[in-house]
């Protein structure tokens, strides 16, 4: 009992601490309460960086100069679309709604039950609060979201502001062909109703120039801030014409359509002068962020899925922006905004909202890094897929190859097999290193891996010696994978074969693909060097023990890996050599015991993010939704994984190459010359760390969201070796001579 009270006191103070770091001033700009607007949020629809950047918004891209910029991830939970980013932005996690729900004014017409819009939100949510913008679709915005695997909290953002007392106002119409006013999603309470607004038409200007026939009115929409500027501490500001004219592109010719951008970007610079002068940025601490929330769907723009965000006011300097969601310089995501929001007016962060505070760290040439930072991210979204394709394409037929050498008594099939695979082994590191190199054309790119990958076959084939080249690769992808983890994962996070930061769905630590290739690598670096070496079995298995602890810090560190799913995989894989060392069969008493350890190893993982950690990772964050919500987040995490790895299954080509892998190793342990295998004896060590291997692909097949790919990369050195060291000529002589 006593320790169940001092554990959760030191909880609680942790967190305390936690808290007090992010509303730091260092940290996170926070400001006392005020009785007039502090907060102006101008939410731009479709704006991009090359807007920005393009010379029709001189007043903006000063903005962005002087204050803290960013990039922002606008992933909604499934689709994209106007009203659930808007909605995300009001729940502090992906949601989603459908098209078709506005928000209306208490008097305007409901079309559907041909009712006020206040008379249907009374009848359907059984309240009597009245505001002045409602949503009478929030029931179904809630059912909407019930099943995505993790609690949304509709309305989350707008009661916990009314609540403790601050007011908002919105005021944007986003009207096309149809009704479309999603702004109320990110400001509502839980009753569907924001106190102050306007979200009629009557902020729109008819023009037959404008597309649909429409302008937003600056002058309407600037007298409607200054109407609520006594009144509501926070004023976010939609403009839509951006998003008028890209839904506009498909009824009118392409040069007509470049014509309206471009009148639409300089009305908008027209207005964020007059509304920049109406509410100057520092004064009375009131602060200004002009926020794109959603990406722009047509156009030659279109491939910019990252838009802008720029802060400027009372205590920001100029910078990039940050969060611990995303742990990138100039990178945050659309989750972490409301949780910023919050921060701002020194509230506490709900439970159920996933992003984290946004913070500044100083920078020269902010706006420049960004447009380098977008090109990087841009240029490997796009060639990403035919490259990675590419590259399984090539594994699945080396593959196939090996497996008829392995049946065949062809000795030039088996030597080409084995060259290509050092070919295939080297592409892992040639991606790695390919972000140290400007952008490039897809073919340029493809070019250079194919180079890359030519160098260690032509090695081994100079040198004679195959296994001494596989080592040396092995040695060096380990070694600039560890160098760049612990230097900021910038090679990781930039590579084809890394995580992407438009899918957001990992920022930092050591994505699934590298992280079974740097788990493969180690292992049988580790058996490799073992038998190069010929150290007694107690120096071995001592070696082999460190490699375990070290490895497993690595991978799952919070500053460092960050990954739960790899950390098992590696340190079950590291015991399970450990124990297989000089022995022909495990026990399941050794079994259990290297699965108990490394569950504790991984159950230090969020421990020590919660009490020892500056900034807890996804990790710790999970095992505090454990801890907060018990069952509904453990369902949550273990339907997610589930979901993805089925998905991968029926879609993936990953799953197609780690099938190749398992037939391969079937076909060598299960094939004509199985009788054959006698390595137990003469390489224990290697024979002890490709058993591992396989027992960290299986661990990371089960316990990753991406379990295909993480199974399928860590097999790949493991399973090159073996091939590489069976097929050898060399090698099965001496087979035969210790059968002999």
């Amino acid at each position: 009992m006593i320790k169940s009270v001092a554990t959760t006191i030191s909880f609680r103070l942790c967190s305390l601490l936690v808290i007090m770091l992010f509303t730091c001033p260092s940290n996170a700009y926070a400001l006392p309460r005020l009785n007039t607007a502090s907060l102006i949020l101008l939410l731009v629809d479709n704006l991009t960086l090359t807007d920005i950047t393009g010379g029709l918004l001189p007043h903006i891209k000063t903005f962005f100069d002087g204050g803290a910029c960013a990039l922002v991830n606008n992933n909604v939970a499934t689709g994209s679309n106007l009203a659930s980013s808007y909605l995300t932005l009001g729940t502090g996690t992906r949601s989603r709604a459908t098209e078709g729900q506005p928000g209306y004014m208490p008097w305007g017409v409901f079309s559907d039950e041909d009712s006020l819009a206040l008379e249907v939100l009374q009848r359907r949510v059984n309240t009597t609060t009245q505001g002045e913008v409602l949503q009478p679709e929030i029931i179904s915005m809630v059912g909407a979201n019930q099943n995505l695997g993790y609690l949304v909290d509709v309305g989350a953002l707008g009661a916990t502001l009314q609540n403790a007392g601050y007011n908002t106002a919105v005021i944007g119409c986003a009207d096309t062909n149809t009704k479309e006013r999603p702004l109320v999603n990110m400001f509502m309470n839980r009753e569907g109703s924001v106190p102050y607004g306007n979200l009629g038409p009557g902020l729109l200007v008819r023009e037959p120039s404008g597309p649909f026939g429409y302008w937003t009115s600056s002058h309407a929409v600037l007298a409607a801030a200054r109407h609520y500027k006594q009144k509501a501490h926070v004023i976010a500001i939609e403009w839509s014409d951006l998003y008028r004219v890209d839904k506009y592109t498909h009824y009118c010719q392409p040069s007509i359509a470049v014509k309206m951008r471009e009148q639409a970007l300089r009305q908008l610079d027209e207005f964020a002068a007059l509304l920049l002068a109406e509410f100057p940025s520092g004064e009375n601490g009131t602060s200004i962020a002009i926020i794109s929330p959603s990406a722009r769907l047509h156009g030659i723009d279109s491939g910019q899925r990252l838009t802008p965000i720029a802060v400027c006011g009372f205590n920001i300097d100029g910078g990039h922006l940050i969060s611990n969601t995303t742990r990138r310089s100039g990178l945050v995501a659309n989750i972490d905004l409301p949780a910023s929001i919050l921060v701002y007016f020194n509230l506490s962060i709900p439970d159920t909202m996933v992003g984290h505070p946004i913070s500044i760290v100083p920078t020269k040439n902010a706006v420049e890094s960004l447009v380098e930072l977008a090109e990087q991210t841009h240029c490997n979204y796009y060639q990403r897929p035919f490259v990675i394709r590419l590259f399984i394409g090539y594994l699945i037929v080396t593959l196939g190859l090996a497996i008829i050498a392995t049946l065949s008594r062809q000795v030039r099939l088996k030597s080409l097999v084995q060259y290509s695979l050092l070919g295939g082994v080297m592409v892992p590191l040639a991606l790695l290193l390919l972000p140290l190199l400007p952008p490039t054309s897809i073919l340029v790119t493809v070019l250079i891996v194919v180079a890359a990958s030519l160098l260690p076959p032509i090695t081994a084939y100079l040198l004679d010696d195959k296994r001494k080249v596989f080592w040396a690769l092995a040695a060096t992808t380990v070694f600039v994978l560890a160098l760049d983890v612990a230097r900021g994962q910038y090679l990781v996070g930039s590579s084809i074969l890394g995580y992407c930061y438009i899918t957001g769905a990992r920022y930092y630590g050591l994505g699934n693909e590298y992280m079974g290739i740097f788990i493969g690598a180690s292992l049988t670096l580790l058996g490799l060097s073992l038998e190069f070496l010929r150290l007694d079995s107690r120096c071995s298995r001592l070696i082999i023990g460190i490699t375990a602890i070290l490895g497993s810090y690595f991978i799952g560190a919070s500053q460092l890996g960050a990954n739960a799913g790899g950390t098992l995989a590696f340190a079950l894989g590291s015991w399970v050599t450990f124990l297989g060392f000089k022995k022909n069969r495990l026990s399941w008493c050794e079994v259990r015991g290297a699965f108990l350890i490394t569950v504790i190893i991984v159950a230090l993982l969020p421990l020590s993010e919660l009490y020892f950690a500056k900034t807890n990772s996804h990790i710790g964050h999970a095992f505090w939704l454990l801890r907060q919500q018990r069952l509904p987040a453990l369902m949550g995490i273990v339907q997610r994984k589930v979901g993805m790895n089925l998905k991968l299954l029926r879609y993936s080509l990953w799953s197609r190459v780690l099938m190749m892998l398992f037939l391969t190793l079937g076909t060598v342990f299960l094939g004509p010359y199985q009788h054959k295998f006698q390595w137990q004896r003469s390489q224990p060590a290697l024979t002890a760390s490709i058993k591992g291997s396989i027992v960290a692909a299986v661990a990371a097949l089960i316990a990753n969201d991406s379990g295909v790919v993480a199974g399928a990369t860590t097999l790949l050195f493991p399973v090159a070796l073996l091939l590489i060291n069976f097929l050898s000529t060399k090698d099965q002589s001496e087979v035969r001579l210790s059968n002999c």
